[in-house]
């Protein structure tokens, strides 16, 4: 292995070929580019050589704050080992200091493989990790692809998706997935729900299907905003506490006029 530690100038320096970060908020960004222009760069970047430049292997955000501190010179780590796994030290050092999302994870052992035959022992032993994490991720990409990009964008937890992955209607699933978004959910809410609305879509009848002559018609889906509103108050505020209810039509209608009844004359 050889490894060399330098301080060559910034521009120099080429970003990652390819990023396994899909999204890097700015303000993690300017966060770190406060502490550099406050203490410098703590901690070089981690390069290869490509003829006459560098490029990025790990190290991706820290090189972009650099940039927008100002820097003109850095330290750099060059490995110029050959067989490196570049893809590896990606990986790990963004799971260490937690900057790749699931998501971005899930991708990233996708096309890893696809490369390696699809063997999902053969990705955790390139990546070092355990089988369980690796298929874990895959079974992401095996999911809805909302929920997936919200868990990209990080309006949701990794737990609340797989959650919401186990709901087997659609139109729920998508339901519960605006509800978690806008107003929250833990994993104990949204494994409540997929309990819920799945013995639900048990005694519901699916959606219409193709007669085979006509491509399938997309589901029925009205958003949140439109469609959920608590049946009393008639409020869509803290969707996240509302719960479903188990009642014929007009049991409904008779709890909600007599409610009303009772808090008319309060």
């Amino acid at each position: 292995m050889s490894v060399e530690l330098l301080t060559v100038p910034l521009v120099t320096i080429d970003p990652p070929a390819a990023s396994i970060r899909q999204h890097i908020p700015e303000a993690l960004i300017d966060e770190l580019a406060t502490s550099i222009q406050a203490v410098g760069l703590i901690e070089p970047l981690v390069c290869e050589r490509t003829g006459d430049r560098l490029r990025i292997i790990a190290g991706h955000r820290r090189f972009l704050a650099c940039k927008r501190a100002g820097l003109v010179h850095v330290e750099v780590v060059i490995r110029a080992d050959r067989d490196i796994n570049i893809g590896a030290v990606q990986v790990h050092e963004n799971i260490i200091r937690q900057d790749m999302t699931p998501a971005e994870e899930a991708r990233l052992f996708q096309k890893a493989y696809e490369e390696l035959g699809e063997d999902v022992e053969a990705v955790a032993g390139r990546f070092r990790l355990g089988v369980g994490y690796v298929e874990g991720r895959l079974l992401l990409l095996q999911g809805d692809p909302e929920v997936l990009g919200a868990l990209d964008r990080e309006e949701i937890s990794l737990g609340v998706a797989e959650e919401l992955n186990k709901i087997v209607r659609e139109d729920y699933r998508r339901e519960r997935l605006d509800v978690a978004v806008r107003g929250g959910a833990t994993v104990a809410m949204a494994r409540q729900w997929r309990h819920d609305v799945n013995r639900l879509a048990g005694i519901q009848p699916p959606p219409p299907q193709s007669n085979g002559d006509t491509p399938p018609a997309a589901p029925a889906y009205v958003p949140i905003a439109q469609s959920l509103n608590c049946w009393f108050c008639e409020s869509g505020e803290d969707l996240h506490l509302l719960r479903l209810l188990h009642m014929h039509d007009g049991c409904i209608r008779a709890a909600y006029t007599m409610l009303k009844k009772i808090g008319s004359q309060g």
